[in-house]
């Protein structure tokens, strides 16, 4: 049995076929799926109820003694709903944010995207105006369409709905998205994933639709 914790979105372009293929080289081993937070992943695999997390690092990851492999590091963009100024474009600046309602992930939720983010706007000349900060991505997205503000997220958010835009932000800034599990977690279920993934990598099959 291999229980693999991950999160939604920026696991789109690639879970459904990598585990198809690990299932077509190891049929007699069961997956269990289960979605939750990056923060959730990271802990349900420190207390050993998933065996590996596909996630985003977290405040407390480093004390939570979990080995890592960075997948990809995804560019941050603005999500802007439909008839804003700004869908006119096709980048966006971190300066042109000055004065939106920002909306982004809680910080216990991904510690690096927040500060990122925070970052930016500090280094751009200004002080973000914080409108909401949920824990799921999809609840930025319905924050936005409901005209609340303009969220930030991952480059992975695909496909939005109808009535929201996607606009790359300038100067790049970018998150990582990792693979984690124990410093024991070296059973053969567990090991035959982590070399996948890593074939994966190397022949970049991971990201070929993305």
């Amino acid at each position: 049995e291999l229980r693999l914790g991950y999160i939604g979105p920026p696991t789109q372009p690639f879970l459904g076929r990598l585990l198809r293929e690990y299932r077509e080289r190891f049929p007699r081993i069961t997956v269990i799926l289960e979605e939750r937070t990056p923060e959730r992943v990271w802990e349900m695999v420190s207390r050993g109820r998933l065996a590996i997390g596909l996630t985003r690092p977290v405040l407390a990851h480093e004390a939570l003694g979990l080995k890592a492999l960075t997948l990809r590091q995804e560019t941050l963009c603005a999500v802007v709903p439909a008839g804003h100024a700004l869908t006119r474009r096709t980048a966006v600046s971190w300066k042109d944010l000055a004065g939106e309602p920002i909306i982004l992930l809680a910080r216990r939720e991904g510690a690096g995207s927040h500060d990122s983010i925070l970052a930016a706007c500090q280094e751009a000349g200004f002080a973000p105006r914080v409108a909401h900060t949920p824990s799921l991505i999809g609840t930025i997205l319905q924050y936005v369409e409901a005209g609340a503000g303009i969220g930030i997220v991952p480059e992975s958010v695909q496909p939005l709905r109808e009535g929201l835009a996607l606009l790359p932000l300038k100067p790049r800034r970018s998150i990582p998205l990792v693979m984690v599990w124990a410093q024991d977690g070296d059973d053969a279920p567990v090991a035959a994933f982590r070399e996948l993934v890593r074939d994966w990598l190397k022949s970049g099959r991971m990201w070929e639709n993305a």
